[in-house]
């Protein structure tokens, strides 16, 4: 076809008008560009209105993931907050409300909701709250509530921050649970064993100088009038002495009982394990000369415990391998540690007579002798001793053995804490 008088083409793809002058071809690419803008418009709506759906989707999965939320926090005992990024506190639940009678508006400001906490943990918590704002780390801690009615009562408050993928909070969720039975009960116990303790120290203490009498006059009986007694008399007189000297170990093992129970938790220092065992070996140097005994160690960490309770433990540990030794074997004691997580696992190993299953536990309680034949010195109070030391110092002891003459290995943890361990 000839062209118009401008001269131009109708273009079907590009949708350029036609100026051949054919008026069913211009009709046609009309025809397929209207189409296509149908399609395009088609395709456009039908996109929207699926993002509508899923918008309204994920609406109303928030509203029934909210409103469960929202039930749970009102069925459960403890009290619920719910907080922005920076702390602002958007809900409460109705127990906190009950227990406190402040509202979200009242509890939402800061003056009101220092008064609902004790005076003494004010500082705290605003310091450890304001940390976890500016890290994100777990708020926690305990601390004395104000009801109502103005009696305080103890909560462990916990909060922690939910984050997006990029790691950013997006709230902070806190639980605040009733422990106050619970400290209370704590406290109870603290003070009974207080009381038991001072007890102790104090009957123990008072007890020594009436039978060191007995002892010494007991031996000056022996010496001046000894020769004048029948055997029967001598029998008795010996029961006497010994009962004497054996009452007076017992009375100095309750004694350092009762001052090992008084330090439990205060750790001034850091304990150099290998110093404190080298001590505890000095003690025994006329034990371990006597009976030959073969001592040996590995490198052992410094770690945060008591370096006087150290040297106790690790002095009762050998001088009971040594005690309960083989009669044909020459007594040796190997003690080494190994890192466990965030704890010391110590090990000391013998190869003495061992113990039996059903006694492994038996062993360390209080005047807990598992030999009464009068073979074994002591008063079953050592390893007594030794469990209160590791369990006051946040660790645990335990004993292993093959059985009777196969040895036993005597195992205890204790915190690795912050101190610097020593290479294995």
């Amino acid at each position: 076809m000839q062209s118009s008088a401008s001269g131009n083409q109708y273009d079907a793809e590009s949708g350029a008008g036609d100026k051949t002058g054919d008026p069913r071809r211009t009709l046609r690419a009309m025809l397929v560009r209207q189409h296509e803008l149908i399609e395009e418009a088609e395709l456009a709506r039908r996109n929207l209105l699926a993002e509508i759906a899923e918008r309204k989707r994920t609406e109303d999965a928030l509203r029934e993931s909210e409103a469960r939320f929202r039930e749970l926090a009102e069925v459960g005992p403890q009290f619920i907050w719910v907080s922005q990024p920076d702390g602002t506190l958007e809900y409460v639940n109705q127990r906190w409300i009950g227990y406190s009678g402040l509202d979200l508006s009242a509890t939402s400001d800061f003056r009101q909701l220092a008064r609902a906490v004790h005076p003494e943990d004010q500082l705290e918590m605003t310091a450890c709250w304001g940390k976890s704002l500016a890290t994100g780390e777990l708020f926690e801690m305990e601390a004395r509530l104000r009801r109502a009615d103005g009696v305080y009562r103890w909560f462990m408050i916990r909060s922690v921050a939910a984050t997006d993928e990029p790691g950013c909070v997006t709230k902070w969720f806190a639980v605040s649970t009733d422990i106050h039975e619970q400290k209370q009960s704590q406290e109870k116990l603290r003070r009974a064993n207080r009381d038991l303790e001072q007890f102790a120290y104090s009957a123990s203490h008072d007890l020594q100088e009436p039978i060191r009498n007995v002892a010494v006059y007991g031996e000056l009986l022996s010496k001046r009038y000894g020769q004048e007694l029948d055997a029967t008399g001598k029998e008795f007189l010996a029961f006497m002495t010994s009962g004497a000297k054996r009452m007076e170990m017992l009375v100095k093992d309750l004694l350092a009982y009762a001052q090992s129970a008084s330090m439990d938790g205060a750790v001034a220092e850091t304990a150099d394990a290998t110093v404190a065992l080298e001590k505890a070996l000095s003690n025994l140097v006329a034990v371990i000369r006597e009976n030959d005994a073969e001592i040996s160690y590995g490198t052992l960490p410094s770690l945060p415990v008591c370096a006087v309770q150290m040297q106790q433990l690790f002095q009762n540990l050998i001088g009971n391998a040594i005690k309960y030794r083989k009669d044909d074997e020459r007594p040796r004691v190997h003690i080494m540690a190994e890192r466990s997580g965030v704890q010391w696992l110590f090990s000391v190993r013998d190869n003495g007579i061992g113990i039996a299953s059903e006694y492994r536990e038996r062993v360390f309680g209080i005047f807990k002798r598992l030999h009464s034949d009068g073979k074994y010195s002591g008063t079953g109070m050592g390893l007594a001793i030794c469990q209160r030391i590791v369990e006051g110092s946040g660790g645990r002891i335990w004993v292993e053995s093959a059985g009777a003459g196969m040895g036993s290995i005597f195992h205890f943890t204790l915190p690795a804490g912050t101190a610097m361990a020593a290479e294995d």
